[in-house]
């Protein structure tokens, strides 16, 4: 079997766990380690790194905007339209309607930029005086550079998360697997290679841009080819029918009859307002990743404003503690709802309901016995940043790591009701 044909093959769910989330703690331990590297890199200017972390706050809170959160409704109606033999046909129409909203809304977030940019890089501590007008016309005009490379990440972001979340909905973890691991190792090299020579913050978005692009591309030629194959196998069972109906037609009985109907479906014509149907599914996904991070980068945000890019760069250096736990916990819901969605269009709903509850009681504990760890920890761990990181930033950690974990708890709440509520389960939670 090739690679491509490898990472296109669909696991169980205990297979898919047993791939994606051993990913996802590799792909967390790497972003540590890029955290270390970065730090190091721009330790001699550290306000860069807070520079670094502004453009980060962009983009990732930019992201689920420039899609309309499409790539959450993907992930659930994937199986929706797989289930019918529509998975092509919805394939290529959706993926030009959200072509469509990218544009727009990009267009949108370039026309704004001057206003995110005194929004978010404006600071107290700017420079004042006749004097020193011309150095603070140079910081805007960086700034606003700055801005525009970060919206165009959050663009480039929005459109992979839509081709991953599609090769989600298809349960297509080793591809998933393939492509995170792909761009972590990419973007820690590149990045850190990026600054040895040029150690600005714009090379980092340079840097993210460039990868993400590559790694957007290698997951739209696996998806299309996944796709096309999965349209394949669908027309071999069809004629596989009608053979056996031709060779047999005494046979051809309730169960045939309704096999052909959904086959005919299958080339039908799609419903109307499909693409809003995606949207309105992951409008509450949105919302709520969009609450959580926003609540997470406003006190980044206002650390930046009031205490200088130097204060945010520590602040953005212990972020990444609390993140980690909240990806562990996302990349395990997703696993298993994608699972809980192919058993409930399967019509093994009370299997689907019991995943649903167990899941979430499980997620909840072992994300509160991730962040006790790693807040007792602490005084260990802390010693792999440079000195001017420790004192200030184990002040900063209890706090960020509650957030977090309240955060994690609320949010997992909001999903697991809005999933439940659309698919009519009843979880008890």
């Amino acid at each position: 079997m090739s690679v491509p044909m490898r990472l296109l093959k669909v696991g169980s769910m205990t297979e898919s766990l047993g791939i994606y989330i051993p990913v996802t703690l590799f792909q967390r331990a790497i972003g540590l380690v890029r955290v270390l590297l970065f730090v190091y890199l721009l330790e001699d200017v550290q306000a860069r790194y807070g520079l670094w972390g502004l453009g980060v706050m962009i983009f990732t809170l930019s992201c689920p905007i420039i899609t309309l959160g499409s790539y959450h409704g993907l992930v659930r109606y994937v199986s929706f339209y797989e289930a019918r033999g529509q998975l092509l046909q919805f394939y290529r129409r959706v993926r030009w309607y959200i072509l469509a909203c990218a544009s727009v809304m990009t267009l949108a977030g370039v026309l704004a930029s001057g206003e995110i940019t005194r929004m978010v890089f404006t600071s107290r501590f700017s420079p004042g005086g006749w004097h020193n007008h011309y150095e603070q016309v140079r910081q805007y005009h960086y700034h606003f550079y700055l801005c525009l490379l970060a919206v165009a990440n959050g663009a480039m972001l929005a459109l992979y998360h839509n081709v991953r979340g599609f090769l989600v909905g298809m349960r297509l973890y080793r591809a998933v697997s393939f492509l995170e691991v792909l761009f972590t190792v990419g973007f820690t090299s590149i990045g850190a290679i990026v600054l040895i020579f040029k150690p600005y913050a714009d090379s980092l978005l340079w840097a993210h841009l460039g990868c993400l692009a590559g790694v957007f591309v290698v997951a739209l030629v696996l998806l299309d080819r996944a796709v096309n194959l999965a349209a394949s196998l669908v027309s071999r069972r069809g004629e596989q029918v009608i053979a056996d109906a031709d060779s047999d037609i005494s046979g051809l009985d309730s169960t045939l009859l309704k096999q052909d109907e959904r086959l005919e479906g299958a080339s039908g014509e799609m419903d109307r307002g499909f693409f809003w149907r995606v949207l309105k599914f992951g409008f509450i996904s949105t919302v709520a990743g969009f609450v959580w991070q926003g609540a997470g980068y406003i006190s980044f945000l206002l650390t930046s404003r009031y205490y200088g890019k130097v204060a945010a760069a520590v602040f953005f250096a212990f972020l990444p503690a609390g993140q980690a736990i909240l990806s562990l916990a996302d990349a395990a819901r997703i696993v298993l709802f994608t699972h809980v969605a192919k058993f409930w269009e399967a019509h093994e709903r009370h299997l689907a309901s019991f995943i649903l509850e167990t899941s979430y009681k499980a997620l909840a504990l072992a994300t509160m016995s991730l962040t006790v760890l790693i807040y007792i920890t602490s005084p260990l761990w802390v010693k792999v940043l440079p000195m001017n990181y420790h004192k200030e930033g184990l002040k900063l950690l209890g706090g960020i790591l509650m957030f977090f974990q309240v955060g994690i708890h609320l949010t997992l709440c909001l999903l697991y009701t809005s999933d439940a509520a659309d698919e009519g389960l009843g979880v008890d939670l």
